[in-house]
């Protein structure tokens, strides 16, 4: 029950930042552009209504918002009861753990992007890309926790057995218990 705790605090505490960060540039810095190191870092903010996901951007699906929210909701619902299984199992390490909670904090501030400013306000400059807060969370989770989970269980091999314990046939059982279902 700590553990669950501690993620509700921190996922509060990160989801406030962003959005604070948000509301500020939106305030205060709306019409402020910079790029430095031929434009690979800077500040310019854009209010991205146009591609808001993967989807559209990289696959020009040309999805609905109301689809993304949909699509949002159910990755937010696997990741959370994913995330609830795994330390129902104590199974992966906690700097695994704290990766995926990064993840879930990305999808939780896009669904409020989505929701709230009808996109994403982006506003930071990296390698050309105009990106969020959210974006960082997002990016450090997957690298980081990929990264982590090769380290720890396929190159030192180490407490292989926090792994073996995720398995879909578990996480399927995890969720009828959930939701009852027999």
């Amino acid at each position: 029950m700590e553990k669950i705790k501690k993620t509700i605090y921190l996922t509060l505490i990160l989801v406030l930042i962003e959005q604070l960060a948000k509301i500020i540039v939106n305030i205060f810095f709306n019409n402020i552009s910079f790029r430095l190191l031929n434009g690979r870092i800077g500040f310019d903010v854009y209010l991205n209504k146009d591609y808001m996901s993967i989807f559209n951007h990289d696959y020009n699906l040309k999805l609905s918002i109301g689809t993304l929210i949909f699509i949002g909701i159910l990755t937010l619902l696997f990741l959370f009861t994913y995330y609830m299984y795994i330390l129902k199992n104590n199974a992966l390490n906690s700097q695994i753990r704290f990766c995926l909670i990064l993840v879930i904090i990305s999808g939780i501030c896009s669904l409020i992007d989505k929701i709230f400013w009808g996109g994403s306000l982006d506003f930071i400059v990296f390698f050309g890309y105009i990106i969020d807060i959210k974006d960082i969370y997002l990016y450090v989770g997957v690298i980081l926790g990929i990264s982590l989970f090769i380290y720890e269980y396929v190159i030192m091999k180490r407490n292989l057995e926090q792994a073996e314990i995720l398995s879909l046939k578990g996480y399927i059982k995890f969720l009828k218990n959930i939701f009852r279902m027999k």
